[in-house]
């Protein structure tokens, strides 16, 4: 996915994605992607993202919260200690 904001309009469209395929199911009936794919992967930031969804079970909105907040420490400028 390339980091930064790239990965996280990958989790918009997931998010877009999965409301239309809950478009007509009960409020507690909601699937997760973790319900709904067979394979969840990437490599990278989208490795995180796979992990988190997959692995973890966590939504995709719960994803995003993480995922801008990691985003902070991960892609934050490097400083050189020269």
């Amino acid at each position: 996915d390339g980091g930064g904001v790239r990965g996280l309009s990958e989790l918009v469209i997931l998010q877009e994605l999965m409301s239309r395929v809950n478009k007509k199911r009960r409020r507690h009936d909601q699937l997760e992607p973790w319900q709904l794919f067979d394979m969840i992967g990437g490599s990278s930031t989208g490795g995180l993202m796979a992990i988190m969804l997959g692995s973890l079970h966590m939504s995709v909105q719960e994803c995003i919260e993480a995922y801008l907040d990691y985003a902070k420490t991960i892609f934050a400028p490097k400083r050189s200690k020269w």
